[in-house]
């Protein structure tokens, strides 16, 4: 081998860690963790998180789990918006209170038919929130911060 080759080879290498690097800006929790959503890097705000949770038939115990994995580890990168259209939740997580630099929630398409007080006390900048044409009653209190 040639060292033109060699050093080619290696500046290549060098390049495709670097990239690898890049996209690993965020810090999820362990898969198993998660699964079935998605942890990603959230596009408008930087070593942010996107957890995608859309349309994979999820219960209340289990996207409480889920959001668990994400409060407990203070190494896991912020999450700022979360997707949880499409599921089977009948209540807003309460754990959604808890995510302070949360920007955007979205709910709708789930059997939730209310707020209840408390649901969204929240610290810090409220999100944006969908939540659909189910919902039939906010409790007084529901919203505070």
């Amino acid at each position: 081998m040639t060292s033109k080759f060699v050093f080619t080879v290696a500046c290549s290498f060098f390049l495709l860690s670097s990239l690898q690097l890049a996209q690993a800006a965020v810090v999820c929790p362990p898969n198993d963790a998660y699964d079935p959503c998605g942890c990603y890097e959230f596009v408008s705000k930087n070593d942010t998180i996107l957890l995608d949770c859309k349309n994979r038939n999820l219960t209340d115990s289990r996207m409480s789990e889920i959001l668990n994995a994400f409060l407990t580890n203070p190494d896991i990168s912020p999450v700022a918006e979360i997707d949880l259209r499409s599921n089977q939740l009948t209540r807003v997580p309460s754990q959604i209170r808890s995510f302070r630099q949360l920007e955007n929630v979205d709910i709708i398409d789930n059997p939730i038919q209310s707020i209840e007080a408390g649901d969204f006390n929240i610290t810090g900048n409220y999100p944006s929130l969908n939540i659909g044409p189910q919902l039939t009653t906010i409790a007084p209190g529901a919203f505070k911060g």
